[in-house]
């Protein structure tokens, strides 16, 4: 018998992904159009490498089209799949309190909306701030927005490349060059 009490259950961040990621509709223009106007539709709004959430006792990190809107102008919007019937996506939108690009390195983003927060990914998955069920999509649609942050010019030749398959792939209308985002495995 042990004289220290038990341990809390632990949840680790980042094993959760319920997404159908649909993959063979990426390219159907008219079904994403027509996904994207779902009333189930929502979105994962980051503000360069930070995530944004509705503040309150359950932080939400959640929003309808026009409520991501309202944060800032939309820069990238990438498809991520179906949550249980419901679509998702991840939006990167422009800092409205500095320039762009450099405004993903700031220490410290602040909306005006006091109702929204502005947080690491890590700080996040640490915290248990939000239901494990979002951290999984929101590591995705991060790390879909920064490589579109960063791949914006073909690494063949050198022209602006465009955004193609709902965001997972990026085209050179110059030299018809496809690039796709990285995806590395990973050993714990």
């Amino acid at each position: 018998m042990s004289d220290f009490p038990p341990l809390p259950p632990v949840t680790l961040g980042y094993t959760e992904n319920e997404l159908d990621r649909m993959s063979a509709k990426r390219g159907d223009t008219a079904w994403l159009d027509a996904t994207f106007a779902d009333p189930r539709a929502r979105l994962y709004v980051f503000i360069g490498e930070r995530a944004v959430l509705r503040r309150g006792e359950d932080p939400d990190p959640l929003f309808t089209a026009a409520e991501a809107a309202e944060i800032g102008e939309a820069q990238e919007t990438c498809f991520l799949g179906l949550a249980n019937g419901a679509p998702r996506f991840a939006r990167l939108v422009v800092d409205p309190n500095g320039p762009q690009p450099e405004a993903y390195r700031l220490p410290e983003i602040r909306l005006d909306d006091p109702s929204l927060l502005v947080t690491d990914m890590r700080t996040l998955a640490v915290s248990g701030m939000i239901a494990p069920r979002h951290l999984g999509p929101m590591a995705e649609g991060k790390a879909l927005l920064y490589w579109h942050m960063t791949h914006r010019f073909c690494a063949k030749c050198g022209q602006p490349s465009r955004v193609s398959q709902a965001g997972w792939r990026r085209d050179c209308p110059s030299c018809r060059a496809q690039h796709f985002p990285r995806t590395d495995p990973v050993v714990i």
